[in-house]
């Protein structure tokens, strides 16, 4: 079933998703610090991008978001879809 939320993500919880990440293009370390450093300078808004997660835990989308989020060591509020397909 598929479930989305709006949910507090924590450095700690984007680095567990990013953990499940097995399958996604290279990440671009630059393009992830640019958003940590708007991430710190409060500049972050919800803005109904997701980040996806499949029925199995994987990582489907957000690597950099998340990255971003760990990289800043602040929590921001994003929006969450859970239990994807694997292949989508």
């Amino acid at each position: 079933m598929i479930a989305t939320s709006i949910e507090l993500i924590t450095p700690a919880a984007a680095a567990e998703m990013i953990s499940n990440n097995d399958n996604n293009r290279p990440l671009d370390t630059r393009r992830a610090a640019r958003l940590a450093e708007a991430i710190k300078r409060g500049e972050w808004k919800l803005n109904g991008d997701a980040i996806r997660v499949s029925n199995t835990g994987r990582l489907l989308d957000g690597q950099h978001r998340l990255t971003a989020i760990v990289l800043s060591g602040v929590a921001v509020n994003t929006l969450v879809i859970r239990g994807l397909d694997n292949e989508v």
